[in-house]
């Protein structure tokens, strides 16, 4: 399982990290086919460059997505670090990436496959969950940085959910605390920790579910007239 990061640029153009290689595509949206751009690091391609710290203060925070404060609006998850703002393909609630989680619906656990080194060998089930399905490899772009933040704010969605004690202690592992919340007040404690001059990143998931991909809800609201129902 892959949490891939894209990032919008300018003309169309999306560039996107998965498996530590960058991936380049016109209109992606289009669904043309990615041509892989080598060799593969993020330093080589300066993706995580600062930029004006005002551009990455949140706005708005929407049912399916964000407004950030130079007026880019963007659908679906999202992860702000070293002030670059990235589209961020991952599960939510066991669905939102091209891969789902298939599990049985009264399963909940943590489940690790023993004496596996794999990031993917231990997984958090629950689907219940904003994390269910999610595994290391979720952040694995930590490893990918040369400046880490002191602190990652995760947004839950609309409700605040508890994050898995082996998620939080792999992002600990890079020296990082962590603060976890419903993604509005996620929002706010992130734009606060910037003012006060703290090397903050967010980790943000819509409070609907939301395809990073396609910027289209992951589910569906039906109605249901008061005399229909049973």
């Amino acid at each position: 399982m892959l949490a891939r990061f894209l990032t919008p640029k300018r003309n169309n153009i999306i560039k996107f990290i998965t498996n530590r290689r960058l991936y380049s595509s016109y209109d992606f949206n289009k669904g043309l086919p990615p041509k892989v751009l080598n060799p593969s690091t993020l330093s080589r391609f300066d993706l995580f460059n600062s930029t004006d710290p005002s551009t990455r203060f949140i706005s708005a925070v929407y049912n399916n997505g964000f407004l950030f404060s130079n007026d880019l609006r963007l659908n679906g998850p999202v992860f702000v670090i070293n002030g670059e703002i990235f589209m961020w393909d991952v599960l939510q609630y066991g669905v939102g990436s091209l891969k789902e989680v298939e599990l049985e619906a009264d399963a909940f656990a943590t489940t690790s496959i023993e004496g596996s080194n794999d990031k993917n060998s231990t997984m958090h089930i629950d689907p219940a969950s904003p994390f269910h399905g999610w595994t290391k490899q979720t952040f694995e772009i930590l490893e990918l940085l040369d400046i880490l933040p002191e602190i990652l704010v995760i947004g839950t969605g609309s409700q605040t959910a508890q994050l898995p004690a082996f998620l939080k202690e792999y992002i600990n592992s890079f020296g990082i605390q962590t603060e976890v919340m419903g993604t509005k007040y996620a929002g706010a404690t992130y734009n606060m920790l910037l003012k006060e001059g703290r090397k903050a990143a967010a980790a943000l998931l819509p409070n609907i579910p939301t395809s990073a991909r396609t910027g289209f809800p992951l589910v569906k609201f039906t109605t249901t007239n008061p005399d229909e129902r049973s």
